[in-house]
């Protein structure tokens, strides 16, 4: 994937010519309330489009696909249990951390020790804080 070189003229993926952008527009005015609720809605969305979920004459649900499957398949049929299970495992357990750090920041790195306390004591000095006698960090 390579970024695009026109940082400044591009306003998210469909705007830029090359189609190789993959840079969204993150900020959000304090008076853009369309682009708030806009923002708002993406992060509450479902997991499943509910306007392709019907229910079938004999009881079992239909899900339409947005695309046909490579075997042709257009609709998926499920029994109530069947779609809740699947539903279900999209949904993450609670102990899981749902941001992955990589590289120096993994939880197993070697330097991981070493980079991270000198960050909390930058950030204390940043605020004006000094360190109490005793504590570590």
């Amino acid at each position: 994937m390579r970024w695009c070189r026109k940082a400044s003229s591009c306003r998210g993926r469909a705007a830029c010519a090359s189609r190789r952008c993959r840079r969204p527009r993150k900020h959000v005015h304090a008076n853009d309330r369309q682009g708030l609720e806009r923002r708002c809605r993406y992060g509450a969305r479902g997991a499943l489009a509910l306007e392709r979920l019907s229910q079938a004459e004999d009881g079992r649900i239909v899900y339409r696909m947005k695309r046909p499957l490579p075997d042709g398949t257009t609709h998926l049929l499920f029994t109530g249990q069947e779609l809740l299970r699947r539903v279900a495992s999209l949904v993450p357990p609670p102990w899981a951390n749902l941001t992955r750090f990589h590289g120096v920041f993994a939880p197993g790195a070697r330097l991981r020790p070493f980079l991270l306390p000198q960050a909390q004591v930058r950030r204390r000095r940043a605020r004006g804080m000094r360190q109490r006698p005793g504590m570590s960090g």
